[in-house]
């Protein structure tokens, strides 16, 4: 019996450990992409573009909920704060906040795909296409 507790001992662990290390590489990237796209999409050549608005406005979404809600998570996870559970507000700002600010972050990229109504149709087509159950795939083309 103790073999296993253990193994179940040595699995949390080292499930905690890699949730951290994933977490804060994605972090890390997440920022620095962010932050080099923002730089790319504020350049003065392409200011003048509505794509690259919208684009822009994704980006600063996403850059928002990724030094939001990975830190947060990291937090809640790995160092065992218990601010969800102790603070009702703080629980229903982070709620708020995981749900929206991705969200805005694809409403902007869908409005950028307006602007060039080719792509837009050919990136739907393939992302329905992908969700789509295997089994219905061969009668779709």
């Amino acid at each position: 019996m103790s073999t296993s507790n253990t193994y179940v001992l040595t699995l949390t662990t080292t499930i905690r450990y890699l949730s951290l290390t994933i977490n804060f590489i994605s972090l890390i990237i997440g920022t620095f992409g962010s932050i080099f796209n923002l730089v790319i999409f504020t350049a003065p050549q392409l200011r003048r573009n509505a794509c690259v608005f919208y684009l822009l406005c994704a980006n600063i979404f996403q850059l928002v909920s990724i030094l939001f809600i990975v830190p947060t998570r990291m937090a809640l996870d790995s160092f065992g704060s218990r601010l969800e559970n102790e603070s009702l507000i703080f629980c229903k700002i982070r709620y708020y906040l995981v749900l929206t600010l991705p969200e805005l972050a694809t409403y902007y990229l869908g409005r950028s795909m307006e602007t060039h109504p080719l792509f837009g149709k050919i990136f739907f087509l393939i992302f329905f296409w992908l969700n789509m159950p295997k089994r219905s795939r061969k009668h779709f083309w």
